[in-house]
């Protein structure tokens, strides 16, 4: 129904990380359909360079390029003048899916009556990225920006039609985790790109992150929902702090995304729920 991708964040382990060149490999090997980036190390910035070619190698599309912006900070300051400068390597690449921080004043959030500098950053950067690529608004637990409804919200405040939104369901179940309904409607059309995983709420801390067929996330009726609003773009596997046997883990993600996507075709009034 929707290309699926695995984030290169499923990639992660406690002793390492994948390179891009086996990450690709095992995804085209997998049977899933793109590559995806996280501008986090100094090893993600020079594998910028190679993104799309390494994925060309291995039949795979580039899903998007996940980056950050400092909105307390100019475009020509730190980790933004890093992110600006390197644009022109998007080129040919669909979207740009940016998280907002200030770390600053790590518990600032976002504010409507105070957002003037965050929508001129995110504007200027739209102004000069390539042309055809998207920015999609990607809301973080514990950032500045971390909810679904106020990255909507600061979207519509933006009016710029390269600007769009990217739900990430770990980030709404562990700051929201209701009206998904609601918030996908009140998307509409921005909503330029999803991420899914399994994830399960915690007493001590925040929800975890999990394969798609564990945790109590119901991502059947997610999936629905999406249907629902008629969303017909990309959806990427989040993969932050999972480890372990990537691959094997990657298997039993894309069989029950193939397993809900097929109930969902059959059975679409399965995938309702009553609150």
């Amino acid at each position: 129904m929707w290309p699926f991708y695995a984030m290169d964040t499923c990639f992660y382990t406690s002793q390492g990380s994948y390179g891009l060149e086996a990450r690709c490999a095992m995804s085209r090997e997998l049977g899933y359909d793109a590559a995806y980036l996280t501008l986090a190390n100094d090893a993600s910035w020079q594998d910028l360079e190679r993104l799309g070619e390494t994925a060309r190698a291995n039949d795979l599309d580039v899903a998007a390029v996940w980056g950050c912006l400092e909105v307390a900070a100019g475009p020509d300051a730190g980790i933004n003048q890093l992110l600006f400068d390197s644009l022109p390597l998007l080129r040919g690449m669909p979207r740009l899916e940016l998280a907002l921080r200030d770390t600053r004043a790590p518990d600032r959030r976002y504010d409507a009556d105070d957002d003037d500098a965050a929508r001129a950053l995110v504007a200027q950067l739209a102004e000069r990225l390539p042309d055809g690529v998207q920015v999609c608004l990607y809301p973080h637990i514990n950032w500045w920006l971390e909810r679904f409804d106020d990255a909507i919200e600061l979207c519509r405040r933006i009016d710029d039609d390269r600007v769009g939104l990217c739900f990430a369901s770990y980030h709404w179940f562990a700051t929201q985790g209701d009206s998904l309904d609601e918030l996908l409607a009140q998307a509409g059309e921005k909503l330029y790109a999803v991420n899914i995983c399994g994830s399960r709420r915690s007493p001590v801390g925040p929800p975890t992150i999990e394969p798609l067929d564990d945790g109590e996330l119901d991502n059947f009726a997610l999936l629905g929902a999406l249907e629902r609003v008629g969303y017909r773009g990309p959806v990427g596997l989040q993969g932050y702090s999972v480890g372990g046997d990537c691959y094997g883990k990657l298997q039993r993600s894309l069989a029950a995304y193939r397993d809900m996507t097929r109930r969902l075709e059959t059975h679409p009034e399965w995938a309702v729920l009553r609150p």
